[in-house]
């Protein structure tokens, strides 16, 4: 993670590494097929883009029955695939507490697995420590939340009903 990739040329293709590790291979068949393998992240850019794309390009050599050549281009679309929160209902009554984790229904994305980093209510941010919860209190009762997404809310004992909206 945020180490420069380098590519070498191999007998059969490509390889990308970083860091002594392989990030990625191409492989160029004689028919002119080819396989592409990840086997690790690649930095986007763009990282509030969930969807950013980074363009490899790989030139090759094409060489006909009577040894004409020509150079050709392979290009590999690499979409990134950041998490994906998902929008949590809940409800509670007066006094009660209930526990889930808000990200049961998200998508971590392949590069690693995500976190919740901070909570906002009433457009006010609140910082979710890697290691320990947040504590936010809301108009209708008080959520603790972890990094790992498990959370507990607890709805007041005198409140009317209502709704907190608590976004991660």
């Amino acid at each position: 993670k945020g180490q420069t990739i380098n590519v070498a040329e191999t007998a059969d293709g490509y390889v990308g590494t970083a860091g002594g590790r392989t990030i990625f291979t191409l492989t160029v068949r004689d028919d002119g097929s080819y396989t592409y393998k990840q086997y690790d992240q690649i930095d986007h850019p763009d990282g509030s883009d969930p969807d950013d794309v980074i363009w490899l390009k790989f030139q090759v050599e094409i060489v006909d029955f009577d040894g004409d050549t020509d150079t050709a281009y392979i290009g590999i679309d690499v979409h990134d695939d950041g998490p994906k929160a998902n929008k949590d209902d809940a409800s509670a009554g007066e006094s009660q507490t209930i526990t889930g984790n808000v990200k049961d229904n998200d998508f971590d994305g392949a590069d690693e697995t995500a976190t919740v980093v901070w909570v906002t209510f009433n457009g006010q941010q609140t910082t979710v420590p890697h290691n320990g919860s947040a504590t936010i209190v809301g108009n209708y009762g008080t959520l603790v939340i972890s990094s790992d997404g498990t959370y507990s809310y607890t709805a007041n004992s005198n409140n009317p009903d209502g709704t907190d909206v608590f976004d991660y």
